[in-house]
């Protein structure tokens, strides 16, 4: 386990405990996410009927003819307004069509019927998904959070198509007057980014269940090797299957005891749907990298029984009684979510009692160092925090250095290195601006917080220590040669684009540099750190090297900067 992401904590509740809100939530976030593909897919189902034209049944059950282009008036509206759930056509100042174009018509108001109802399902559907998203965060962590990162390109996708699907489906779905094949177009685009929801879902929930597929995963550059593919493909077609049924189920009892004839093909729906998932279901069950144990064999024998009886009724009976067609229902539902929650737990229970064996191993490594850990702890509890000593050490020394020399524990994960803050020579005004705004571009944070009394004691402390508010003494030494004439015409004809002729910066070309140079005017380093930087460059900056001038110009150029400060 990695030191760096577990917290070791303990879960703020018991793991059944966990395991049962966990269950409860994803069945009914489950149920919900069929009634909302199935009501999608109905609806698109019925606008490309309507629209390519159909045998259709008329209202009152005469035998089926072909219906005639529907009449429409000079904007190319249809002439047939339909109220939402009911069958009868509002009249308008023309006279009604044909019964066939009327049923021919109808369909185009039962996908309105259908898709009206996509706004509240798929709302509870979000909701209660987000519930179990976070259980399954408290529960599964790692499992979860590694498969999310394995497949992290379509787990964030998945915002934007259900961004694209939930626009476009909800407004059709609330609007009457939208044009048909624009109606046509933007329900099959709706359901193309639906449906491809559940597909990452899936794949996202069987490589959390698969850890012994996860380098796999890695090797084939971060897509599931051939068996956990066919089985993800299985299992998601088989998801689609059932969205047929519930959302046929569903969608009969929305509708009223009149409809008799949509209700007929909600039936239709539900019989189609369950014969579907008896193929798909034999499929799947062949496709599984486990294999299945007796419980998981009798959860499935539970489920198809239910559903062979439900097709039964359904059939021969002609209507679905919601007193005897519920609890089948339920009984298709509950032992698929069982067997799934199964099938999960062969995969990661054992997982999770090997994650707490390591962190028991951990937890005894590190218990070691507790006592010291504790002393350090404490310590810094007794430090005040108003000398400039233990400002330093606590707000700074990390970065740049216990000594002041840039070389602090952080110091080497910055792109831009800290300063050397013991050859800084500057104002103490110029340096309080740059310790409250902070300096754009580098690990330089802001220390707005402090006040002016802390400031005052981290400068007094910088400036016994290392003379930071004094100015820049000359370079020590005779045998230092400097070239000042052919130094400054260097500088005026390279280091003036970006310092300025007068050395304050903020020239055209420099405007918006991050980090910007500085003013050196009122900042400045020691002779030898300006030689440094002037021949080395400075790391993540635009200040580049210098180091193919000769060695006199170079020490003749820290005389040039010098000579700004004085």
């Amino acid at each position: 386990m990695s030191s760096l992401f577990d917290a070791l904590l303990n879960r703020p509740m018991a793991e059944v405990v966990v395991r049962l809100l966990l269950f409860i939530l994803f069945a009914l976030h489950f149920l919900f996410v069929l009634f909302t593909i199935g009501t999608a897919l109905q609806s698109v189902f019925y606008f490309i009927r309507y629209r390519w034209g159909r045998t259709s049944h008329t209202p009152d059950g005469d035998q089926p003819m072909k219906s005639n282009p529907l009449p429409t008036n000079q904007t190319g509206r249809s002439m047939i307004r339909t109220l939402p759930n009911t069958d009868q056509e509002m009249p308008t100042s023309e006279p009604l069509p044909t019964s066939a174009v009327a049923a021919h018509e109808k369909e185009y108001a039962w996908g309105k019927q259908i898709l009206y109802s996509f706004l509240g399902v798929k709302s509870l559907a979000v909701a209660f998904g987000v519930g179990a998203l976070l259980l399954i965060e408290l529960g599964l962590t790692v499992p979860f959070f590694t498969a999310i990162n394995l497949l992290a390109p379509y787990w964030l996708l998945i915002i934007v198509f259900l961004i694209i699907a939930f626009l476009t489906l909800d407004l059709i779905g609330q609007n009457w007057d939208i044009r048909p094949y624009l109606h046509l177009g933007m329900g099959m685009v709706g359901l193309l980014f639906l449906l491809a929801v559940p597909g990452v879902f899936v794949a996202v929930l069987t490589t959390m269940e698969h850890p012994e597929y996860w380098q796999a995963i890695i090797n084939n550059n971060y897509r599931l090797p051939g068996v956990l593919s066919l089985h993800w493909l299985f299992r998601y077609v088989h998801v689609i299957g059932a969205s047929l049924v519930f959302g046929g189920a569903l969608h009969y009892f929305l509708s009223s005891a009149d409809q008799r004839q949509k209700r007929a093909e909600m039936l239709r729906w539900v019989v189609a749907g369950i014969l579907v998932q008896f193929v798909l279901g034999i499929l799947l069950y062949a496709s599984l990298p486990r294999r299945p144990d007796m419980l998981i064999n009798l959860l499935i024998v539970v489920a198809v029984t239910a559903a062979g009886i439900l097709v039964w009724t359904v059939t021969f009976r002609q209507s679905m009684p919601m007193h005897a067609t519920v609890p089948l229902l339920l009984f298709v539902l509950l032992p698929m979510l069982l067997t799934r929650q199964a099938l999960q737990d062969q995969g990661t229970l054992a997982f999770n009692v090997q994650l707490e064996q390591n962190a028991a191993v951990y937890r005894e490594t590190i218990a070691q160092y507790s006592p010291q850990a504790l002393q350090a702890y404490e310590a810094n509890l007794n430090m005040r925090y108003d000398s400039g000593e233990a400002i330093y050490a606590r707000s700074c020394a990390f970065c740049h250095g216990e000594q002041a020399n840039g070389q602090g524990q952080e110091a080497s994960k910055l792109t831009v290195p800290p300063e050397v803050l013991a050859a800084v020579r500057a104002d103490r005004g110029y340096l309080d601006q740059l310790l409250r705004a902070g300096v754009p571009g580098t690990g330089m944070p802001y220390f707005t917080f402090l006040i002016s009394s802390q400031v005052d004691a981290l400068f007094g402390y910088l400036n016994s220590q290392y003379q930071m508010l004094e100015k820049p003494q000359p370079a020590q030494g005779q045998a230092i040669q400097t070239d000042v004439q052919k130094a400054t015409g260097v500088y005026y004809g390279t280091c003036s684009n970006c310092h300025g002729g007068d050395g304050r910066a903020g020239t055209i070309f420099s405007k918006g540099f991050a980090p910007p140079p500085p003013d050196l005017t009122r900042y400045s380093l020691t002779p030898q750190r300006s030689f440094e930087v002037i021949t080395n460059g400075y790391p993540g900056t635009l200040m580049v090297p210098f180091n193919n001038l000769p060695e006199d110009v170079r020490w003749g150029l820290v005389q040039v900067v010098e000579g700004f400060r004085k």
